[in-house]
């Protein structure tokens, strides 16, 4: 996951993740285990924001815009271990 890429709904960046995943690790990775496991809800992490960004200078209409999800880490982490 890309440390500095857009932040998500709730602001963090994977770099806070990494940095301080001595603090948070513990409790990022349980509940992550509670979502995957039918304890957690996803509607609690599943926000997410779209962001369009110019594909050129002054753009003038939406194919001269590249759209990208803004979804928060946990959510991240989960899909990930979803998809592997």
């Amino acid at each position: 996951m890309p440390s500095l890429k857009a932040p998500g709904i709730d602001g963090y960046v994977a770099t806070f993740f990494q940095r301080y995943w001595h603090i948070v690790g513990q409790e990022i990775s349980r509940y992550c285990l509670d979502l995957l496991n039918g304890q957690k809800e996803f509607a609690d992490i599943n926000k997410t924001r779209i962001a369009l960004i110019p594909k050129i200078n002054n753009p003038k209409n939406m194919t001269h815009f590249r759209p990208i999800s803004l979804c928060n880490v946990i959510y991240k982490i989960t899909a990930k271990v979803l998809v592997n």
